[in-house]
């Protein structure tokens, strides 16, 4: 982190590093606002924060920031400047649209400051969402509609054995499945039923699995033969 004047071509050089950043421009470095969005970065250490004070060449307007994600999509910051507020949204709105499950993004997708604790997950064989773009572009969709509510999730089933973790098998693959982490009682995970995968209808699975209003999936033991 960094406190001086920049311009826009220097945020376009820490965009290319496929990394999220954040940008800042403010009047002065007293100002309630300043001091608080310092306390909420002070130890970040998962963006490129560009903090500029004063008169600069940036476009973004003096007294407000802006979150730009490894997408390459900038989401400004519009709501309440508390030291929390402003933790949570860096940490959620910096996730790229559709987050790969894997160990390198563990620590992002489970970070305490964004609150969430509901995701959307796809699980598939050989990235399957890299070569099949307008269902790619449907969850991409459903994770903005729903990011306040749920992470979207791509799952590899041999990422750690996770398709064994969450019960299911080969033959039901591909499959979208919704996973409620709110209870201290555990997880409780539903499954997306429809062949037709539609913005609408996987927004009104999420809904429907968020309400607990689905029958929840369970995989049962071997029933033994004695």
């Amino acid at each position: 982190m960094f406190t001086r004047v920049f311009d826009d071509l220097e945020v376009a050089s820490h965009r290319k590093k496929g990394i999220s950043v954040v940008v800042a421009h403010f009047s002065t470095d007293t100002s309630l606002k300043y001091k608080h969005f310092i306390s909420a970065i002070r130890e970040d250490e998962f963006h490129d924060i560009l903090v500029s004070v004063g008169e600069s060449k940036l476009s973004q307007p003096m007294d407000s920031f802006s979150v730009i994600n490894t997408d390459d999509v900038v989401y400004p910051f519009t709501g309440k400047w508390g030291v929390d507020d402003i933790r949570a949204f860096i940490a959620l709105w910096s996730l790229p649209a559709i987050i790969p499950y894997t160990s390198s993004w563990n620590r992002r997708i489970f970070d305490r400051s964004h609150h969430i604790r509901e995701h959307l997950v796809y699980m598939s064989e050989n990235n399957e969402l890299l070569s099949n773009r307008p269902l790619r572009e449907v969850f991409e969709q459903v994770s903005v509609k729903g990011r306040n509510q749920f992470l979207m999730l791509d799952l590899d089933p041999d990422e750690r054995s996770m398709i064994k973790y969450f019960g299911f098998d080969r033959d039901q693959l591909p499959i979208l499945f919704y996973v409620d982490l709110r209870s201290d009682k555990g997880s409780i995970k539903y499954v997306y039923h429809d062949e037709d995968y539609t913005v609408e209808k996987v927004l009104e699975f999420a809904r429907k699995a968020h309400l607990g209003e689905l029958y929840p999936f369970y995989k049962s033991e071997p029933i033994y033969s004695e």
